[in-house]
């Protein structure tokens, strides 16, 4: 049984996406766990977003062209093809692929997963060329479908997956998650070059040290953002592996891949805090040298002094805060009204005091916000004390509640399998109007939240006080300097601008 899975090129309409190359961690998973529950199974991966810049037609994506990828394809054979489709940006080149699939034989069984599919399933499967949708978690579910389409049984009634039956989109009963997370054997590196990851521009210049490689230690999160998409695979669920097992995968890619940080793209890596100070432990007990940054956004009350001060012990030198709003109606509107900005202010006033960078993510744009929310948002970044803010402009993803109300409200146009992407626009600027601002407002607002952060924070950020609780050894100084080239252009972008506050 040979099996084929793929991450897509990222494609988006009229301009690059701009998405950092990272390790298709989702699909790595789905090839260990082929391959210690099915021996017999030849498993093949393609990460399609490794690779330059084509375009195709009005579309501009990035990695493989659909030439090279139809050639590799052609070259291996497969009799099933898993496709990742996690979100609306790969959703273009995951139909392609399933249409190059289908053209290299109509007799490949091609079956499309992650959060975008499992969102949008019914439209998903308008494809003819995708035979199956897996909704929701993947090992199990596509395990038994390789299982049954080996033997040559149905695969109408698998549980955890969306098939078309007598004519109609059948949606079958959905899988139980798996509990122990600890018996998912390690993503499978070996099947891709990870030296193209880690001596990638992003990892290069993103990281206090490379070579540095990323790690999922927990599934889920238990908060219902109203516009987050994650939960159209995990549902409302946390499940976390064990502080052993997760040290085990460290200690792997220190010896195996010789890398000295390690990303974490947990969604909620330090909901359990008496687990995130066991992972702590763990690290220090075994004297593994490691750094290692918290990307996605954390929630500040899940933290306190004493947690934190252990991770910055255990290698930690970056968290990222999700504050998302300064608006307490914009917060209650995403479900996290609960948020205490006194609290967060404290425990980011002493991140800093201990040497940490600290950052805060912030989203605009939901359909009832005006443009004092906006600056409400902008003074509680720069009351907070981040040393750095991302500001964006939300999304609505399908299977999220903030894409439901904007359907109700009329503001989302109807969606099709050739145009969604037109509608979507570009990555990183509104994709539609909303009841009090303009899609060209909430873009010119998105700009000057960006640049009027910086020059506001400036003066505090070269403090040099400041600057020596955060370097203090040669690295430190490195990842200073390499933080400073990068926003030197906005920076100097953000002096020349007068700005609307």
């Amino acid at each position: 049984m040979r099996v084929l899975l793929l991450r897509p090129p990222a494609v988006c309409y009229q301009s690059y996406s701009g998405f950092v190359l990272s390790e298709p961690l989702g699909i790595m998973y789905l090839a260990a766990y082929i391959k210690k529950h099915k021996r017999n199974a030849e498993v093949s991966l393609i990460d399609g977003f490794l690779g330059g810049r084509f375009k195709e037609g009005e579309f501009c994506c990035e990695g493989i062209s659909y030439k090279e990828l139809k050639d590799r394809i052609a070259g291996f054979i497969p009799q099933v093809v898993g496709i990742s489709c996690i979100n609306i940006q790969y959703a273009k080149g995951a139909y392609d692929l399933a249409r190059i699939v289908k053209e290299v034989s109509k007799d490949i069984l091609v079956v499309l997963g992650g959060a975008h599919a499992s969102a949008f399933y019914e439209e998903v499967l308008k494809d003819e060329n995708v035979d199956l949708v897996v909704k929701g978690e993947g090992e199990e579910t596509f395990l038994e479908i390789i299982e049954r389409f080996e033997k040559k049984e149905s695969l109408t009634d698998i549980i955890g997956t969306v098939t078309r039956y007598n004519g109609r989109i059948k949606l079958n009963p959905p899988r139980p998650f798996i509990k122990d997370l600890d018996q998912i054997p390690f993503p499978d590196r070996d099947l891709l070059d990870m030296g193209k990851y880690y001596n990638s521009e992003y990892s290069v210049w993103k990281a206090m040290r490379y070579p540095r490689l990323s790690m999922v230690t927990s599934r889920g999160c238990p908060f219902r953002c109203s516009f987050c998409s994650i939960h159209s695979v995990w549902c409302h669920s946390y499940r976390a592996r064990s502080p052993e097992n997760v040290v085990d995968e460290i200690e792997l890619l220190c010896k195996d891949y010789g890398i000295r940080e390690v990303n974490f793209y947990d969604d909620n890596i330090a909901l359990d805090k008496e687990r995130m100070k066991a992972i702590c432990d763990e690290i220090i007990k075994r004297k593994i040298d490691i750094k290692w940054p918290l990307t996605n956004g954390v929630a500040v009350w899940t933290l306190d002094e004493e947690t934190v001060l252990k991770m910055k012990r255990a290698g930690c030198y970056r968290i990222v805060f999700g504050l998302e709003s300064g608006s307490r109606e914009t917060l209650k509107f995403i479900h996290k009204e609960h948020i205490d900005f006194a609290q967060a202010k404290r425990l980011i006033r002493y991140c800093n005091k201990i040497g940490l960078w600290t950052m805060s993510s912030f989203v605009i744009g939901f359909p009832y916000e005006t443009k004092v929310d906006v600056e409400k948002t902008l003074a509680i970044a720069l009351d907070s004390g981040v040393d750095l803010a991302g500001f964006f402009i939300a999304t609505p993803y399908p299977g999220t509640e903030f894409y439901d109300i904007c359907r109700k409200e009329g503001f989302l146009p109807e969606l099709s399998l050739e145009d969604s992407l037109r509608w979507m626009g570009e990555l990183g600027r509104a994709t539609c109007d909303m009841k009090y601002l303009k899609k060209e407002e909430l873009d010119f607002l998105h700009q000057n939240l960006i640049k009027m952060f910086i020059k506001r924070r400036s003066l505090s950020f070269f403090n040099p006080f400041r600057i020596l609780r955060k370097v203090r050894s040669l690295e430190e100084l490195k990842y200073f300097l390499k933080r400073l080239r990068e926003r030197r252009a906005l920076f100097k972008d953000s002096l020349a601008m007068k700005g609307i506050y």
